[in-house]
């Protein structure tokens, strides 16, 4: 009868031993599901404005990039020319949109000195981007 209790106590043990193992093992991965329960970016398709005109070298990469990521990322990339007033205007237009990721802007060197030749602009050319 002595035996009989121990070895029960022995398939007793294995099985929570079994159970416990399980639970390591199932518990992180419906914990992950719900912490990747949060939309997967991009979600909708990203605008990236370019600061000069159809055609030229900017606007060239510009599509390039747009083409690489509509194929990695799935969501297609819309490229928008804003070209004039020495960039400012695709510049402002970005520094208004929503900070969420969904409006990039490709501009050139022109940006690092726009503060000094348009000090009328109404965004700081480092903090508003």
């Amino acid at each position: 009868m002595n035996s009989s209790i121990a070895s029960g106590n022995r398939f007793a043990m294995r099985r929570r031993k079994f159970l416990q193992a399980g639970a390591a093992i199932l518990l992180p991965t419906g914990a992950a599901r719900h912490a990747n329960a949060q939309s997967i970016y991009p979600d909708k398709p990203v605008r990236i404005t370019v600061s000069y005109g159809p055609g030229g070298a900017i606007d060239v990469v510009a599509r390039i990039l747009a083409e690489h990521m509509t194929n990695t990322l799935g969501k297609p990339m819309l490229v928008d020319n804003k070209p004039g007033a020495g960039s400012t205007i695709a510049a402002d237009a970005i520094a208004r949109s929503a900070p969420d990721g969904y409006s990039l802007l490709v501009t050139g060197m022109a940006h690092s000195v726009i503060p000094e030749l348009f000090p009328q602009v109404t965004f700081d050319p480092v903090r508003s981007f």
